[in-house]
């Protein structure tokens, strides 16, 4: 769930602007009926800008160049070409009925073909030629610059004795056509990128970036053109976790009907407009339009905007807009793209009243150098993306001269403003409220307190549980944090508490040196996604009473981060395990056994290759990667060389992984296997990860008892398939409802091979899987109400178990875009 946050609040760093040495501003009306034309095309006759007017006609032509002319068409109107100099900021352009016909060039096809199939069939022919990822290598200079502002805000705030404490608040608010706007976010970034084909690679190298509000490198590494990127010539476009159908997809013809709407020159090259709509409203398409050189058949222009039919929460509407550039070489064409607009706004609820962000992002490429290879050495996988040393320490002599475009006046005060807002008492906050929210941590100046839902819950072994804990912030110490809490049952009248101490060596590349103490009751079998045993949510929703294991542990650990996503951890642990309740440890003579003692060194590792990170002072949540997520360990007790009891090697690996589909979903994987050499009590083997609760647990097998199954050796594998309303959406109520469908399966297959019961029995309700499957498999619906999931699960072997169930529905709280 946190993932899915990180990714919204990262999104909300997408932004644009845009203004030049050449600015003509103006709106697009109907000759006779002076009804505004949306849509239209507006660009300067010699240069390779332009833009498309908005729903009221309105535009915004800029360039860094001087320009003399610029032209405004639409199909089913005259063109007018206007000059720069007889031009002002607030005109208005009457556009003449014309003639529709395409005269200029001729698309010679036999009369039984469509002529809108056949350039788009040329189109798809030549997009390995026009692609510019078949290049052996470019690099470029690369602009960005962002913005974020809140928007949809009620005029009456204005009158707020809150906000009028701010002076410059008020200063700050706008109004345009949408509504009124307050400006939160804005940031720079010039980078020098580099690309080659084989083998793939890239890096990019941020040198200077420039942020207000959030001074944070891996706000910067965000802000770069590699993350935020995306090619128009593959079949699907990835958009906040949502595959959608390129319109450059060779199978496109199936999801769009295309039509030929225009002719006419882009710079100076003769170009087809071809328009492009979903076939089907229920398709994960864009609409929008495409400019088609008419000699080399590529993209030179293409505009797509996000259908209101879309099923994807939080945005309202997105807007994309990218040019290209072409480059001659050796007698080679090469269209490089040149600069791209993104405009997004992000609501909770689509149609309320309350304030949303709108989100835009402006990129200019330039100075290409194409076919010039570096040695391999040069993309070092390692540092994929860069940020030089003094990037955000780059004077205005340096922004000046590399900036893609000026700032506006508007934009160099909002710059200053920004600053003063976040430094004001309520932007303070406000943002330790969200920070309480997604971290559940309430945050003070030197510490933080929680989480704040374990403050109290209750179980039927400690009775009502009380708990105090926190962690100590930046504040308290730069590399050095703190943490622990104590707690108290009323019915066990026991003492229970935990401490820690982390110091980070180097934050970022990841050094960590931990130590660690816990004495409290755990459920061993739990997985990683299960609730913590004090968590209030865990005592609501269980099913039967916990069967917990008092433990005392002692434990140091080192971590070390080579590079982004790929780390490695030595630990050595010394756990004392005591039952508690009506668990008891039993010996093979049906002597009782007080406590159970192990010590052992771990190796563990994370392959996580480009994984990228949005970080905090200490933590960090991960965003993410396209690649598979592989972790691994080696696990040793021996006891000569540690006081304790047995003597065992345990290894483990787990693959994970989501594979798109395009429009028909993707799906998510999870692979382990594990192994154990040497005979060991219960408590240490594999105990196959249950769940006592009706929350829906990701990593656990829903239907299995805690305890109920363990192995010395297993494989399982996890499979969820998400298909985004792929036959939902074509039923009418569902489609208002926007619910999407999930199918579910999960086994695991494992055996006891060593003579573990010669150790310690185990209890009544544990038994071996004996090399037979458990398998469970189930359907589910997610995005109820935005942020629910409902799935009915069965169980479909193993059921001769006692008290397991059968099957049974269970949900969870579930954000997806």
């Amino acid at each position: 769930m946190y993932r899915h946050i990180a990714i919204f609040i990262a999104a909300c760093f997408l932004t644009i602007s845009v203004v030049g040495q050449t600015r003509v501003a103006g709106k697009v009306v109907d000759g006779v009926s002076e009804e505004p034309i949306p849509f239209c095309n507006v660009f300067f006759l010699d240069g390779n800008e332009g833009v498309s007017t908005d729903l009221s006609g309105e535009f915004v032509l800029t360039s860094n160049s001087n320009r003399q002319a610029f032209v405004v068409s639409f199909v089913g109107y005259q063109s007018d070409t206007i000059l720069v100099a007889n031009a002002s900021n607030n005109m208005i352009i009457k556009l003449e009925s014309a003639s529709t016909y395409i005269d200029e060039v001729e698309i010679v096809t036999p009369k039984y073909k469509d002529p809108n199939k056949e350039l788009f069939k040329r189109v798809v022919k030549n997009k390995k030629m026009n692609d510019s990822r078949n290049i052996d290598a470019y690099e470029c200079g690369v602009y960005n610059k962002i913005y974020v502002a809140l928007n949809d805000i009620n005029p009456e705030i204005k009158s707020s004795k809150l906000v009028n404490k701010v002076d410059f608040v008020m200063d700050l608010m706008n109004q345009d056509s949408s509504g009124s706007y307050l400006p939160i976010f804005i940031s720079e970034t010039v980078s020098e990128y580099y690309y080659k084909t084989s083998p793939r690679a890239d890096r990019e190298i941020i040198n200077a970036s420039k942020v207000s509000g959030l001074k944070n490198e891996s706000v910067s590494m965000l802000l770069g053109s590699s993350y935020t990127d995306f090619n128009i010539y593959d079949n699907s476009i990835n958009v906040l976790e949502r595959d959608f159908i390129s319109p450059l997809s060779d199978q496109g013809w199936l999801f769009y009907h295309y039509q030929i709407a225009d002719t006419a020159y882009i710079g100076p090259y003769l170009s087809f407009r071809m328009d492009f709509t979903p076939r089907s409203a229920q398709d994960a398409a864009f609409e929008g339009y495409m400019w088609i050189d008419a000699k080399t058949y590529a993209v030179t222009k293409i505009e797509v905007t996000l259908p209101t039919s879309a099923n994807v929460n939080l945005v309202n509407n997105m807007r994309v807009e990218r040019s290209f550039v072409n480059y001659q070489q050796d007698g080679q064409s090469y269209w490089m793209k040149s600069s791209e607009k993104v405009q997004m706004d992000f609501k909770v609820i689509k149609k309320s009243k309350q304030p949303g962000f709108k989100v835009a992002k402006t990129t200019y490429w330039k100075s290409y150098l194409i076919n010039q290879k570096r040695d391999n050495s040069f993309y070092n996988p390692a540092e994929d993306i860069v940020v030089s040393e003094n990037a955000i320490t780059q004077d205005d002599g340096f922004w000046s001269e590399n900036r893609g475009e000026d700032l506006t006046t508007e934009e160099e005060e909002v710059y200053q403003a920004i600053d003063s807002l976040v430094n004001t008492k309520i932007f303070k906050v406000s943002d330790q409220i969200l920070k309480m929210f997604y971290t559940g941590y309430l945050p003070f100046k030197y510490f933080e307190y929680g989480p704040y839902y374990t403050t109290y819950s209750y179980n039927s072994i400690e009775g009502k549980r009380f708990r105090i804990g926190g962690l100590t912030k930046k504040a308290f110490h730069p590399k050095l944090r703190l943490g622990g809490h104590i707690a108290y049952g009323t019915k066990d009248e026991l003492f229970k508490y935990s401490g820690r101490a982390e110091y980070y060596f180097n934050k970022k590349k990841r050094s960590i040196l931990s130590l660690s103490l816990l004495h409290d009751y755990r459920q061993l079998s739990d997985s990683p996604d299960a609730f913590e045993p004090d968590n209030i949510m865990a005592s609501l929703s269980r099913r039967s009473a916990p069967r917990f294991t008092l433990l005392d542990q002692r434990k140091i650990s080192y971590e070390k981060e080579w590079f982004k996503g790929i780390s490695n951890v030595v630990s050595w642990s010394s756990n004392t395990f005591y039952p508690v309740g009506e668990l008891r440890y039993f010996g093979p003579n049906n002597n009782e056994i007080e406590k159970i003692n192990i010590q052992f060194l771990t190796f563990a590792g994370r392959l996580a290759y480009q994984e990228k990170y949005l970080e905090g002072d200490f933590d960090r949540v991960s965003l993410g990667t396209k690649k598979p997520i592989i972790t691994y360990g080696l696990s040793f007790s021996n006891s000569k060389l540690f006081k304790s009891d047995y003597n065992y090697i345990k290894s483990f690996v787990q693959f994970r992984d989501r594979w798109y589909y395009g429009v028909l979903g993707y799906l998510d994987l999870i692979a382990d296997a594990s192994k154990i050499w040497g005979e060991l009590p219960y408590p240490l083997l594999l105990q196959h990860p249950g769940n006592n609760s009706y929350y829906f647990d990701l990593f656990a097998f829903n239907m299995m008892l805690p305890g109920e199954f363990v192995s010395d050796q297993f494989v399982s594998l996890k499979m969820e398939y998400h298909l985004n309303g792929l036959f939902l959406n074509r039923i009418p109520l569902m489609k208002k409802l926007q619910w999407r469908e999930i199918g579910y399966a999960r086994g695991v297959m494992g055996n006891i091979v060593n003579d573990h019961e010669s150790v310690v029995l185990f209890p009544g309700v544990m038994k071996s899987l004996e090399g037979k499957p458990y398998v469970e498999a189930g359907v589910g619906v997610e995005n109820i109400f935005k942020c629910l999931r409902l799935d009915y699960i069965w169980r479909l072997t193993h059921n001769n178990s006692a008290g397991s169930p059968k099957s049974g529905l269970i949900g969870t709280l579930w954000f997806v875009f």
